[in-house]
């Protein structure tokens, strides 16, 4: 049975002057409703728990706000993937699965998931799939030349999944968990260790306070954690990457999907890290655009320190337009070809394809913790840009102020020491004595 739960404030009852400090610090206290739902709908064996040996898990969570509704969509069907679709607002449930067209024996069917309103704008985000590779030369590059010796693929469609058990707590955290801990190509090596994906779901701007990297948040974004945690390497100097699928509605002869990279002098909120990587889907147009954004920074234990963390390495885009012979069938099972349908497999939607791999060299290799975890923003608009804070502004300005001040007090005193000495009068001492300034 789907559960479901409404967690969002009632109203937005603020003082003038709360409203003068909400412009002045460009933020809005007047948070999304949101509704989180669990395999809304669902009546068909295939959502009972372990069926087949594994879950049948999507998530729902609806977006309110006086300007738009967001609609997201989480799914651990055939590889985890994320849809996301912008609506007017006030939409209702505007979205509609079709299980048994979703689940078909043969191939998911075009139109199994569909949304009753008008989409403004729509993109999907998919991970598909998991490499392994032995690094020999301990270069931490996941690049399959020479430096790699041997590697394999952990394909996410041959994952099972473990069933989403707490739905209230997860639904009050709006937060969904896709856990696994068997893979039906390489079973051992998943045995005795799990990979998970949890998605949280955000109705007002902040930062991730308990743990590192405090990535910076608002209501349009959705914050993803990846871990592999005890997984049994396949090599004692085995390290991991992932690939990752963004697509959108934009025209693909547009090629607008891009990277850049943000710098900034401030590393207050994730220690020894200034850059912040942003993968856009619409770089012409700044009006519509979904993005992924992420530090070059992982972390090889749960407590997620500083002297726990590693890097992040990200590989070229690869634009699917571009290279029409490279197939990508196992996301003819997933929501997202179900919502696009043609347009997926005609590579009619703007596509791309990049990979991030996890390591330093002389880190220690996997092995070294058998733990990582990565955390990115997956988002609606533009990605939000960290500035310096006040505290840090205050710092600068008390170390570069304080030693201009005792210059230039010290100059003023220099001077009107000297002014009072070349000034100073004569004095008659008497007889037998002469002036000092004679």
């Amino acid at each position: 049975m789907a559960a479901a739960l409404v967690y969002g404030k009632q109203g937005c009852a603020l003082s003038l002057s709360l409203v003068y400090l909400v412009i002045f610090l460009g933020t809005s206290l007047c948070d999304r409703k949101l509704t989180t739902t669990y395999n809304p709908g669902c009546n068909i064996s295939a959502c009972l728990p372990n069926f087949n040996g594994s879950a049948l898990n999507i998530a729902y969570v609806k977006a309110e706000s006086e300007n738009d509704t967001l609609h997201y969509l989480f799914s651990s069907v055939g590889v985890p993937s994320v849809l996301v679709l912008k609506t007017d607002p006030g939409s209702g449930n505007a979205i509609h699965i079709d299980w048994e067209s979703l689940v078909s024996e043969n191939q998911t069917l075009p139109g199994a998931v569909s949304c009753s309103q008008k989409v403004l704008y729509s993109f999907g985000v998919a991970f598909t799939k998991l490499f392994e590779y032995n690094d020999t030369s301990d270069k931490a590059n996941m690049m399959f030349n020479d430096d790699v010796e041997e590697g394999v693929v952990h394909k996410f469609e041959s994952f099972l999944w473990d069933a989403i058990v707490d739905h209230d707590k997860d639904a009050k955290l709006n937060t969904v968990i896709f856990n696994t801990s068997v893979s039906m190509e390489n079973s051992t090596s998943f045995m005795n260790g799990s990979l998970s994906l949890k998605f949280t779901v955000f109705n007002h701007t902040g930062r991730t306070q308990d743990a590192l990297p405090h990535l910076l948040y608002n209501d349009n974004i959705t914050q993803l954690d990846f871990t592999l945690n005890k997984i049994s390497p396949l090599y004692k100097q085995s390290r991991f990457g992932l690939e990752v699928v963004v697509l959108s509605e934009d025209s693909p002869s547009s090629v607008p999907t891009d990277f850049h990279t943000e710098q900034s002098i401030d590393d207050e909120y994730t220690p020894g890290v200034f850059k912040v990587t942003n993968w856009v889907t619409n770089k012409a147009e700044k009006k519509d655009e979904g993005f992924i954004q992420w530090k070059p920074v992982c972390y090889v234990r749960p407590s997620r320190s500083r002297s726990d963390a590693t890097y992040v390495r990200t590989y070229t885009l690869m634009y699917k337009e571009q290279d029409t012979n490279r197939s990508l069938p196992q996301l003819e099972e997933t929501i997202l070809y179900a919502y696009y349908g043609q347009k997926l497999s005609e590579y009619k939607l703007a596509m791309t394809l990049s990979n991030v791999s996890f390591g330093l060299s002389k880190d220690g290799f996997y092995t070294a913790s058998n733990y990582t975890v990565w955390t990115a923003n997956i988002g609606y608009g533009s990605p939000p840009i960290d500035s310096v804070s006040l505290l840090v502004i205050g710092i600068i300005s008390a170390g570069l102020g304080l030693p201009v001040l005792i210059i230039m007090f010290g100059g003023i005193y220099v001077c009107v020491k000297k002014k009072k000495k070349g000034t100073t009068t004569q004095v008659d001492v008497g007889p037998g004595y002469s002036s000092v300034n004679s």
